[in-house]
């Protein structure tokens, strides 16, 4: 299977198993897989969710903390023609329902350290099958994981193209994370998984059979197009990392010669300085990839002036499944100065399997030139459209465009920069102000663990600029402190004009800051001053 007659998850997969049977694929904790163990048990899950009734492109919920049956039912799911439906593992019981009923799966796969979440989701017994991973709470009708791929042997096993499928079947349904709402389903086909799964290892500079380190999840679906399918594609070995644990992380780069691995936005500067202790892990490392949240340009500078032009950031988002842009080892290795490009600010240029282009204020799609404006996108990976909505849905496309939510510009180098998601903008006394900026600001002080800014009501200006900070305990930092420190970097009217002192920020299951929370916990322009104080 190779060139053009790959078209779906499943033979690529097939495929990469094939070409690297003895070698190690997947290693967590004091276990590990090969190539050839994975293909076998994922052929036998496989069977096994065809012989319970599954039939091909019903979806199968797929509710489970990371190990290597996690991988394993990924990749089964792909062998068996079926839709995968990751639910994260960070969801309580009505957020998994929601899930399991909009996406109208047939089967769930959780594993039993969920169990208590688990028998809590509405209407299993409405499910064709449920199968539990592990020892633990168990829901009464479940189907042991295990025990199922003991019964396929012989005959039954399972063998390439045994369940066709084609480009355009959906392969995952991955779940936004709901920041403004309930999570909706993004649909993404084979071609689109697939397409992405190749591109990757370009965009990223991975190496053929290298070792990578994985320190966060795959309950955030793009982390599977992302990360395990590219890894499993070129013939990698993935250790899963435990993201409570960063010191581990460092160690198991060293112990695997790791050439890959991905930095979390809240880790960035413990990265740093670990590589500053510990050069030699440089030897190998050829790609550091960051994405997601932003962080002060600072702090990238700061980490290429100790890794080099090792650091790879990109942006895209579930519904692009893709990469929309990235940065390239030239870009750090050699920063054109010549021009207004700031490297270190932006998430790039365009990917080559995509188009970027802006929505004016005034509704116009402007494309090909530099501007400001919401960002607009469409390329080969992107998804097939919502779960039960229209593509024709104003609120999300726009003349073949779609819509990506983030605000921000593009310069004459094609470099793109993010300011903002556009429904988080605060508009203060007609000015806008990007609640990103002044995070990143507040991000520098000394003392402040992690911040969220957004928008409180104002009898004056409409709108005026809120932070809610987290503070190490023994900072001493008063509201004053951290308005002063915003003001010596950013116009006047970005500065904070109301503090609030949190324990903690809230968050959804996705660890996405609840700004909306936010909101209605201090909305009021009558009954704040009293959280400025400290």
């Amino acid at each position: 299977m190779l060139g053009d007659r790959v078209n779906t998850l499943g033979e690529l997969l097939v495929a990469a198993c094939t070409r690297q049977r003895d070698r190690v694929a997947i290693i967590h904790g004091t276990r590990q897989l090969t190539y050839g163990e994975l293909l076998d048990r994922a052929g036998r899950f496989a069977v096994s969710l065809r012989a319970l009734g599954v039939r091909p492109n019903e979806r199968v919920a797929a509710f489970m903390t990371d190990g290597l049956e996690s991988v394993e039912v990924f990749a089964g799911c792909a062998l068996a023609g079926v839709t995968l439906v990751p639910v994260n593992a960070r969801f309580l019981a009505g957020e998994a329902t929601h899930v399991v009923h909009d996406s109208q799966a047939t089967a769930l796969v959780y594993t039993a350290s969920l169990g208590e979440i688990a028998v809590g989701i509405d209407g299993l017994d409405e499910l064709r099958a449920v199968i539990v991973i592990g020892e633990g709470e168990r829901i009464d009708s479940a189907h042991a994981y295990e025990r199922l791929l003991g019964t396929v042997r012989g005959a039954d096993a399972y063998r390439p193209g045994m369940y066709p499928a084609s480009a355009d079947d959906i392969a995952v349904i991955g779940y936004t994370s709901g920041t403004t709402g309930f999570p909706k389903g993004a649909r993404c086909s084979n071609r689109a998984v697939t397409s992405c799964t190749r591109l990757v290892p370009y965009v990223q500079g991975m190496v053929t059979n290298g070792a990578g380190t994985f320190i966060g999840s795959f309950s955030f679906v793009s982390a599977l197009w992302g990360i395990l399918y590219p890894h499993l594609y070129t013939g990698a070995t993935l250790r899963l990392a435990d993201p409570a644990d960063p010191a581990a992380w460092i160690a198991h780069m060293a112990r695997d010669g790791c050439t890959y691995t991905w930095v979390p936005s809240p880790l960035v500067r413990f990265f740093r300085d670990e590589m500053a202790r510990r050069p030699d892990l440089l030897t190998r490392l050829t790609t550091v990839v960051h994405t997601g949240s932003k962080v002060p340009r600072e702090f990238l500078v700061s980490l290429v002036e100790v890794i080099g032009p090792r650091l790879v950031e990109t942006w895209g988002l579930t519904e692009s499944v893709g990469p929309l842009s990235a940065t390239t080892r030239t870009d750090f290795a050699a920063p054109d100065l010549s021009t207004n490009t700031d490297v270190f600010a932006s998430v790039g240029r365009a990917v080559p399997t995509a188009q970027l282009a802006l929505l004016s204020g005034d509704g116009t799609v402007v494309s090909g030139c530099a501007g400001e404006g919401e960002l607009l996108a469409r390329g080969d990976t992107m998804f097939s459209g919502y779960l039960g909505l229209s593509r024709d849905d104003p609120e999300s496309w726009v003349d073949g465009w779609f819509r990506t939510g983030d605000v921000g510009r593009i310069d004459d180098a094609g470099f793109v920069y993010i300011d903002d998601r556009s429904k988080d903008v605060i508009v203060s006394g007609g000015m806008n102000v990007y609640p990103a900026e002044v995070e990143m600001a507040l991000a520098t002080l000394p003392g402040v663990v992690e911040c969220a800014v957004f928008a409180v009501s104002d009898d004056r200006w409409g709108e005026t600029v809120a932070a809610a900070v987290v503070v190490t305990p023994d900072s001493g930092l008063a509201a004053s402190a951290i308005v002063d420190h915003v003001r010596a970097r950013l116009a006047g009217y970005k500065k904070p004009t109301r503090i609030f002192f949190l324990d903690a920020l809230p968050r959804n299951a996705s660890m996405k800051i609840q700004k909306r929370d936010l909101r209605a916990m201090f909305d009021d322009p009558h009954e704040v001053k009293s959280a400025n104080r400290r």
